[in-house]
């Protein structure tokens, strides 16, 4: 079971709420309380001078034509959040544009901001662009921290598959092709891993970056094999390579370039993580049941800060 709740914004006293069935879809269920809201209130105040003004704030699961179009009807303030994906150019924005000028208001002078007006869902609204460098500077670790862990993830499937074929591992249920490309679409299911891949989906072809993906997964494993195993992956990369260099001819070149740098990017987030715990490992392994919480906060702030004075 779910339910709303609408409270008065200073007492903080129940004015409304409504239980409702746990599986309802909150963008399907938002509508619906907004449209029972409104007509309690309708109800209570009529057109009375002293019916409370309503304000709506919501974050951006609940954006759609169908819920602004209500929101528009009833001629509702509202406050809301919008999809960086639907005003692209506006996320390109430069921190340094001239146009971003500091909040002036108490504990926002580390915001930077600035109005324009767009279409939005079929409307001129009004939209307010921040950009704060400390909550940048905290998305942007959790960002490489996704990266890095889906990375090790990744790698342990991997290894797991090389020892099964090196007849390491024998029990246990063998896997399909199914199976392990399930495992990979949930270590993929982050947000950044999906929208990297959106990202090159709208610049490369499908076959052309399933191929040059192929190609610069041989090339990393070459690095880590052997003799037999490097020739291996050698000739895999080029195979790969040389398939994607018959369908593009002249564009080979930039878009190879472009997907091999995205990659790169990731493994140089994981190699980071990597080897800050090489550097600590060898403390945590000798002084198990001695690390106190505090130390590890120590630990954790030193390594954050010494990351970003790196990149910063």
């Amino acid at each position: 079971m779910s339910y709303a709740l609408f409270c008065h914004a200073d007492a903080q006293v129940p004015l409304y709420y409504e239980v409702y069935e746990g599986n309802r879809n909150d963008t399907k269920q938002f509508p619906v309380m907004i449209q029972k809201f409104h007509d309690f209130l309708t109800t209570s105040f009529g057109g009375h001078i002293d019916a409370p003004q309503v304000t709506l704030i919501f974050d951006k699961g609940n954006n759609s034509k169908e819920n602004f179009r209500l929101i528009d009807t009833l001629k509702l303030h509202y406050v809301g959040s919008i999809k960086l994906c639907e005003v692209k150019e506006l996320a390109e924005i430069s921190p340094q544009d001239s146009r971003l000028t500091p909040c002036q208001t108490i504990g926002l002078e580390k915001t930077k901001c600035f109005r324009v007006t767009q279409e939005i869902y079929g409307k001129e609204r009004t939209m307010i662009v921040t950009y704060n460098q400390p909550l940048f500077h905290t998305q942007y670790l959790t960002l490489h921290h996704d990266i890095a862990k889906a990375i090790t993830e990744l790698s342990i499937l991997q290894q797991k598959l090389l020892d099964r074929a090196a007849g390491l591992i024998k029990g246990g249920k063998c896997p399909t092709v199914a199976s392990i490309t399930k495992q990979c679409q949930t270590i993929l299911h982050r947000q950044y891993m999906k929208s990297l891949h959106s990202e090159l989906l709208d610049l490369v072809p499908q076959q052309i970056l399933d191929a040059l993906v192929l190609a610069w997964h041989h090339e990393h494993l070459s690095y880590q094999s052997q003799a037999k195993q490097k020739r291996y992956h050698q000739h895999e990369r080029q195979q790969w390579l040389d398939f994607a260099e018959g369908l593009l001819d002249n564009q080979f070149e930039p878009f190879k370039a472009l997907v091999f740098e995205k990659l790169d990017a990731i493994v140089q987030a994981s190699s980071l993580v990597e080897m800050v715990n090489a550097f600590i490992r060898p403390y945590l392994n000798s002084s198990k049941g001695q690390i106190t919480q505090e130390t590890l906060n120590l630990i954790m702030f030193f390594t954050t800060i010494h990351f970003f004075s790196a990149k910063w």
